[in-house]
């Protein structure tokens, strides 16, 4: 980590590198909350009002949204969706489930996104996972 400070050595602020990663801050910002909230199970309905109140402390229209972020949005969210069904058959494969148990869960409420949401660009989605990991494609 880095530790900002004022000339006379007082403290302003500690940067922890951990998770640190790069690209545009408002997309990957909202594909985390979209998927921490599928991930945890809440309805569609509470995601839209999040996500409506997210973009709207940002200044940005839902209209502006639909017609700029939306796409690339919810592309990062089937990424981390995907992400999600690879941990799991990870943790099959390897015996680690019982040390995690709570992966079924978030692998099957992954499973649900992808259909909800991806259902109407299969083939999109097809041609994304199967890179990826081929097996994924046996959970859709």
């Amino acid at each position: 980590g880095n530790v900002l400070v004022y000339e006379r050595g007082i403290v302003r602020g500690i940067i922890d590198w951990e998770f640190a990663g790069s690209g545009p801050a408002l997309h990957f910002e909202l594909a985390s909350l979209i998927y921490a909230l599928q991930r945890d199970g809440h309805s569609v309905e509470r995601i839209d009002i999040d996500v409506r109140s997210f973009i709207e402390g940002y200044g940005i229209s839902h209209d502006f949204y639909q017609r700029h972020y939306a796409h690339d949005v919810e592309t990062l969210v089937l990424l981390h969706s995907v992400g999600a069904l690879i941990k799991y058959q990870d943790l099959v494969a390897t015996g680690g489930v019982q040390k995690q148990p709570w992966r079924e869960l978030f692998a099957k409420r992954a499973v649900g996104f992808i259909h909800r949401e991806y259902n109407h660009a299969y083939n999109r989605s097809a041609i994304m996972l199967e890179p990826a990991a081929p097996s994924v494609r046996n959970w859709l």
